[in-house]
């Protein structure tokens, strides 16, 4: 397992989000009402994350299911990953 970069005076919000995420189990962010999402291999690319609407996702590979139920942007192929928010407790 890779160690964990310490937060320091020199950490920038990306990377202290990023290790956040990373301590309390996610895959990355997403942005539900716009079915967008980032893992931490392309964290934040959009370089002006939505600070309201971004929230803690799950990594997920999609399956025949999820292709047919597909209502995204784009296509979406059996195999590819995609992500998915976390559910409302």
């Amino acid at each position: 397992m890779k160690e964990q970069k310490s937060i320091t005076v020199k950490s920038n919000i990306r990377d202290i989000v990023k290790q956040w995420l990373k301590q309390h189990g996610y895959s990355g962010l997403c942005f539900p009402d716009m079915n967008c999402g980032c893992g931490f291999d392309d964290f934040m690319p959009c370089d002006n994350p939505d600070l309201n609407e971004c929230i803690p996702c799950y990594e997920k590979i999609a399956t025949k299911e999820d292709v047919e139920n597909w209502d995204g942007e784009g296509e979406l192929r059996v195999g590819d990953k995609f992500y998915v928010p976390i559910k409302e407790e």
